[in-house]
């Protein structure tokens, strides 16, 4: 659940479980007459224990679940608890609509993986083009990046845009993208790579030009059509969650252009 609400460390259950309150919710479980049998049978006898050695886990009481769930987001822990009570009042449907939910899932990881692949294909073939017009140093192709950034997010950078996601300093914004994101992107990268091959460009500054006016195109058609804009979009998790789903994991290894915040210029150099 954790994982899922994308809250910060201080909020993980390592912390929840040291809290004063969870303590005393843990006492009087584990003194409460009502709960015996059920924490009987844990080998801590205690309404939360830990399973040590190869695969380790710790394990709670539903109860003490719910209460987590409810402490990490109100909403979540609405949710989780119209589960339980469906679950024990013995509602079959949940299985059917979990599977459904799955499946839509599954499907949502398959487009996200494919879009994040062409956006990386565009990325390359941007690079290699902006190297055969004289891109020399890493803060030209930084700037050329941060520029197509700049022109679909309004103005902010990769850096800006990563803390806006508050993402961790290792998680690259790309792969915590939604599909509609990751569309948006691939779209701008797409005009800038079929531009930028048309036309002769004789140096980086112009086009890094063009590719915050790609930007700010695909940025123009997304307020047209009245949808989210791109920095507004939830931060989603990691691609690498839906290409274990897919293909069973692994991928090469980012460029330094799509891993985690960098040093990049913030204007365009020639």
């Amino acid at each position: 659940m954790w994982k899922l609400s994308g809250e910060n460390e201080n909020k993980s259950p390592y912390y929840w479980r040291r809290l004063p309150t969870t303590r005393e919710l843990i006492e009087a479980m584990s003194h409460d007459p009502r709960f015996y049998p059920a924490i009987a049978k844990t080998p801590e006898k205690s309404a939360v224990y830990t399973k040590r050695g190869k695969g380790a886990q710790t394990y709670v009481h539903v109860i003490l679940a719910l209460a987590y769930a409810e402490y990490l987001n109100p909403e979540l822990g609405i949710e989780v608890r119209e589960i339980a009570l469906r679950v024990y009042a013995g509602d079959v449907t949940v299985l059917d609509e979990f599977n459904r939910n799955k499946h839509a899932q599954l499907e949502d990881d398959h487009n996200r993986v494919t879009v994040r692949e062409e956006v990386r294909r565009n990325n390359y073939d941007l690079n290699m083009i902006l190297k055969l017009i004289g891109a020399k140093y890493s803060a030209h192709w930084s700037a050329f990046h941060n520029k197509g950034y700049e022109g679909l997010y309004n103005g902010l950078n990769e850096n800006a845009i990563h803390a806006l996601k508050r993402l961790k300093h290792n998680q690259a914004i790309l792969d915590h993208m939604g599909f509609h994101e990751l569309a948006a992107n691939m779209f701008r990268t797409s005009l800038a790579q079929q531009y930028l091959s048309m036309y002769q460009v004789e140096s980086v500054m112009r086009a890094c030009e063009i590719h915050k006016k790609m930007g700010q195109d695909v940025r123009n058609l997304l307020k047209q059509t009245g949808v989210m804009m791109p920095e507004d979009m939830p931060v989603v998790p990691s691609i690498k969650e839906g290409k274990r789903g897919k293909s069973g994991g692994g991928g090469a290894a980012l460029p330094p252009w799509e891993r985690g915040p960098l040093a990049r210029s913030s204007c365009c150099v020639g």
